[in-house]
């Protein structure tokens, strides 16, 4: 872009309004001119408008080709900006959920946002566990080393009990979903189901973990119906 162009369409405008005026002042002496018999004056003034006329053409020019980029750019950022916004809205949709907790964690696991849905189904406020705790402190110990001691039989490798086991397949890039019972903050608890996503950057690192969470109490209330319906009959 040259030094015309990033003149904004504003300044063109005073300018080529300018022009015009010097243009009509030119005119006037034009009529002075004649009045005066002056040949020379009238030459000179009359290649002056020419001149003029010329330059206010090409600025007008420059002003369209100005406001053209402007509207490319804007339509640009427009095209930009809406899919972020959708995905803006989607995400605080999710986070803004009390339908089901999301429980966002750094790369050691120490957890960063906790949702209102997280929120309400265990008890905690979010100040009482960001930067504090991580999930598995929230979990059931005996399930989470149960896990542990399961995924290192199923991938062959050594995994220590604790956020490690909640999150080693999201970490290999294996798509995890499975059951946990969760401690609420009065210690009763609850079964839920949990989806493990790992979050990575550009580089494809790992920056933390997403665990998105339902109270799966009714349907196990229903199996149990169920079961004793069964066992009845």
């Amino acid at each position: 872009m040259n030094k015309m162009e990033k003149i904004s369409v504003e300044r063109l405008m005073l300018i080529g309004f300018g022009m015009t005026f010097v243009v009509l002042l030119l005119i006037g002496a034009i009529e002075w001119s004649n009045s005066a018999q002056s040949v020379v004056a009238f030459k000179v003034i009359e290649a002056s408008i020419v001149l003029l006329l010329a330059l206010l053409l090409l600025l007008l020019v420059r002003i369209r080709r100005v406001i053209r980029n402007r509207l490319a750019v804007e339509q640009a950022l427009q095209e930009v900006q809406q899919p972020l916004l959708k995905a803006g809205a989607l995400q605080d949709a999710i986070f803004n959920s009390a339908n089901f907790s999301s429980i966002a964690t750094d790369a050691q696991g120490v957890i960063q946002i906790f949702n209102v849905g997280a929120e309400r189904m265990l008890g905690y406020k979010a100040e009482d566990v960001v930067d504090k705790i991580t999930p598995a402190d929230i979990s059931d110990p005996q399930e989470v080393i149960a896990r542990a001691e399961a995924l290192s039989v199923e991938l062959g490798t050594s995994i220590t009990p604790g956020f490690e086991a909640l999150v080693f397949k999201a970490s290999r890039g294996i798509e995890d979903i499975y059951e946990l019972t969760y401690f609420r903050k009065d210690g009763s608890r609850f079964p839920a189901i949990v989806s493990v996503t790992a979050l990575r950057d550009a580089q494809e690192n790992i920056i933390g973990y997403l665990l998105i969470g339902t109270d799966n109490t009714a349907r196990k209330q229903a199996e149990e119906a169920l079961l004793k319906a069964g066992a009845l009959q």
